[in-house]
């Protein structure tokens, strides 16, 4: 028997109060099965006794109680949960009685509303406190006891409300309140919303601006013509804002400015360029500037002496990667004409404005170098034609001036085994005709990789040597000279600014030229060669062709000559025979065919 009990002492304990009080009713415990499955019973006994009273054994019953005491367990830790989650939730919450009575409040209600269960237990501390506006709380009243009804009807949670409270500390918060009945008990849930609200608020008004900055930018982005980008530019802005005068100013590279574009009175001064300094736009950094009264800014008043008119005023830069392109100028007769809202609207558009014009500006400087190109080109057909390589060099440095920012610069041409400077220009003394060592670790670099090596802050580099200046050279671009894969030379570049330094946009500029003028070279180079050649074997032609004339002279000669010898011989051998003396000898000339 001892082992049914599971803790120890159970037994003993339940002798115990069945001696002391002859009858134990429901008692529960932990049994072990024959089976060895463990399980909850609930048991009565009473004690049976002689007629001496003494304790002749112990009768009852057991009844297995098992599936009530886990599903009390169950409860049990489920109702620890919810109270544990109610309590911890992270939305303020609160149990209601059917009364309207507030039984508890989680923490992150009393950290959100300030409100305490002591300061709101009863439901008319509920009502007064959080709607303190009369009219206010009785139409959110009405409209709560409706809705209560209709879920308590159901049986399912009310709509969301969504409600102005009052905190604690007289703030007021938006909140959604949500119901579920739950028994003879309610939850209240309440989120509050009033940072959502301002955020829906400021995105709804953002989205105005997106509005208004899709609209302007399908209008921008459909031209690049700049005088054309200008015109849109001012017509949009009407839309958006309201003034008497608007003007765009465009950043020159000298820091200049020049009124690109105008309406209203402004556009008389349409075209003139001057210092930034002399005008308010010098105030302005990178946000909108707005005065309320121009005619009571000093500097301002400087820049014209026609701007009495103007009294509201803003600017706005236009910058793009950082750099200012020009600015915005608004103008009004009427004081304190624009907002801070305006700033805001007018800052949520400018820098479309200002890629768009950065764009079209980029695309005319694009279109320059294009027609830079084509001449480029005209050039380099005129450089295939030509073959005279001095005149060819001298042109080549000339030429690549026009083209890309150069200081100063050289042509080296490999001569067997030297490096000879074939011309140069801006150097001062020349170096034209200098011969350095065939093998330097600067071009070597070049000559190994058959591409262009940029040195910015030259001087740093511990390979670079200056050909024949000293400290001016700042930085340097050397490009390879190749023909059909023959290394013949390089081109050297220079600047001596500081501010202007080489990038791969001036490499892609130059190579195609670098490229036609080195076959240029070799085609003057091969020309060279050509007549060189040429003229040695004319020299040689008619070195064979004297020989040849001499030995025909020499064989007509001695034919002469012969004719002349038979003709004596003959007369010799005639004088003989009228001598009456015969020749001893035959006539040699016997058969003189």
């Amino acid at each position: 028997v001892t082992s049914l009990y599971i803790k120890a002492g159970d037994r003993e304990r339940l002798l115990s109060n069945l001696e002391k009080k002859e009858l134990v009713k429901k008692h529960e415990m932990k049994i072990q099965q024959y089976n060895g499955g463990i399980i909850w019973v609930q048991d009565t006994f009473r004690v049976v006794r002689d007629e001496n009273d003494e304790i002749l054994y112990f009768e009852g019953a057991l009844e297995d109680v098992t599936e009530r005491v886990e599903a009390e367990e169950k409860l049990r830790k489920s109702k620890e949960r919810f109270e544990r989650v109610i309590a911890q939730a992270p939305i303020p919450m609160a149990i209601t009685l059917p009364n309207g009575d507030t039984e508890y409040f989680n923490h992150k209600f009393v950290e959100t509303f300030g409100y305490t269960l002591e300061d709101l237990s009863q439901a008319e501390q509920w009502w007064s406190r959080i709607y303190p506006d009369e009219k206010y709380r009785a139409l959110v009243k009405k409209a709560w006891e409706k809705e209560l009804a209709k879920a308590s009807e159901s049986g399912t949670q009310t709509q969301t409300q969504i409600r102005e409270i009052t905190r604690k500390d007289g703030e007021i918060r938006i909140v959604e309140f949500d119901m579920m009945p739950l028994g003879d008990i309610s939850i209240i849930t309440m989120n509050d919303i009033t940072e959502f609200t301002k955020a829906q608020k400021e995105l709804k008004s953002h989205l105005d601006q997106l509005i208004s900055q899709n609209r302007i930018n399908t209008a921008l982005s459909a031209s690049l013509n700049l005088e054309k980008l200008l015109d849109i530019i001012l017509e949009e802005v009407e839309r958006l804002l309201k003034f008497d005068a608007v003007t765009v100013f465009l950043k020159e590279k000298n820091g200049d400015l020049t009124i690109a574009k105008a309406t209203g009175e402004a556009c008389s001064f349409t075209g003139r360029t001057f210092p930034i300094e002399e005008t308010a736009l010098n105030m302005i950094d990178t946000k909108a500037v707005i005065l309320d009264d121009a005619q009571a800014n000093s500097r301002f008043l400087k820049w014209d002496d026609t701007a009495i008119s103007i009294r509201g005023w803003m600017g706005l830069p236009l910058i793009v990667r950082d750099l200012v392109v020009g600015y915005l100028t608004f103008d009004s007769r009427a004081p304190r004409a624009f907002s801070p809202q305006d700033a805001d609207l007018a800052e949520s558009f400018t820098p479309h404005i200002a890629q768009a014009i950065y764009n079209a500006r980029l695309h005319k400087e694009i279109q320059e170098n294009l027609q830079q190109l084509e001449t480029l080109n005209t050039i380099t057909g005129a450089l295939s034609t030509s073959l005279d390589l001095d005149n060819l060099l001298e042109l080549i440095l000339e030429q690549i001036r026009s083209v890309i920012h150069l200081d100063s610069g050289a042509i080296f041409l490999y001569e067997e085994d030297k490096l000879r400077v074939a011309v140069d220009c801006g150097i001062s003394p020349s170096v034209k005709g200098q011969v350095f060592p065939r093998e330097t670790k600067l071009f070597n670099k070049i000559k190994k990789t058959k591409s262009s090596l940029i040195l910015n802050y030259a001087q740093k580099n511990v390979d670079f040597q200056n050909w024949g200046i000293n400290k001016n050279i700042k930085h340097w671009l050397g490009v390879p000279l190749l023909a059909r894969d023959e290394m013949i030379g390089f081109l050297t570049l220079d600047s001596h600014d500081i501010d202007i330094f080489y990038s791969n946009e001036h490499v892609n500029l130059v190579q195609p030229f670098a490229f036609q003028a080195a076959q240029a070279i070799y085609n003057a180079r091969l020309y060279e060669r050509v007549i060189k050649d040429s003229n040695e074997m004319e020299k040689r032609v008619q070195e064979r062709t004297e020989e040849l004339q001499n030995f025909v002279n020499l064989t007509a000669g001695r034919e002469i000559r012969m004719a002349k010898l038979k003709e004596t011989i003959t007369k010799l051998r005639t004088q003989l025979i009228e001598a009456g003396q015969i020749p001893a000898a035959d006539d040699p000339l016997r058969y003189p065919n």
